[in-house]
């Protein structure tokens, strides 16, 4: 099989072999480390609650306790959660030939091929701003995950029509920049596979 020129850079994005070369986007150590103080505020804020008398005219001693330990056990989950992502070395996003490897939050860590994907775009939930990776056959990053993150990425398509999530707390950019980059590796890889096409065995 004979492989085509290089796209232009008027018609391809730039050099070919370049355009097609893996991106690597960061994690935002700093916002994850904002995260993870904000997490041991609530738990002391729960140890308080367990320990001492706070109780009130709205809240008994009973409830006060009940609150502060679902306190501690949610933010202490969620604390090191974020601690092992601080851990972790992998990046956010990576971006190749293949498609995005997601590794933004707990529990991903999917490849969703550039072929599987119908659209991407910026959503809100609950005031959060994210991307959403709207795909056309969603078992192919479910069998790529544990049953837990499986759950949990079925619960996120019921709310957004999608499991492929990526948070905006994530970056060390603007969510509008990751945005871009993604449609533009979409668009290069979808040219490369039209010129690909002329070039079969005969």
């Amino acid at each position: 099989m004979t492989i085509p020129p290089p796209l232009s850079p008027t018609k391809g994005g730039g050099n070919f072999p370049l355009s097609l070369d893996e991106i690597i986007i960061k994690k935002s150590r700093w916002k994850q480390l904002l995260f993870l103080f904000g997490c041991l505020c609530f738990v002391i804020l729960g140890y308080i609650m367990i320990t001492k008398d706070v109780s009130s005219s709205r809240y008994t001693v009973e409830s006060a306790q009940f609150y502060g330990t679902i306190g501690i056990l949610f933010f202490g989950l969620v604390g090191l959660l974020i601690m092992y992502q601080l851990i972790n070395s992998k990046p956010a996003l990576k971006l190749d030939k293949n498609g995005i490897t997601n590794y933004s939050h707990f529990g991903s860590g999917y490849l969703a091929r550039w072929s599987n994907i119908k659209e991407v775009k910026i959503i809100t939930l609950q005031k959060q701003k994210m991307i959403a990776i709207y795909l056309k056959d969603e078992t192919e990053i479910f069998d790529q995950v544990n049953r837990i993150s499986r759950f949990l990425m079925k619960l996120n398509s019921k709310f957004t029509g999608t499991p492929a999530l990526i948070p905006s707390s994530t970056f060390t950019v603007k969510l509008e920049e990751v945005l871009q980059i993604i449609k533009e590796q979409k668009k290069i890889n979808r040219q490369y596979k039209q010129r690909l096409k002329p070039y079969k065995h005969e």
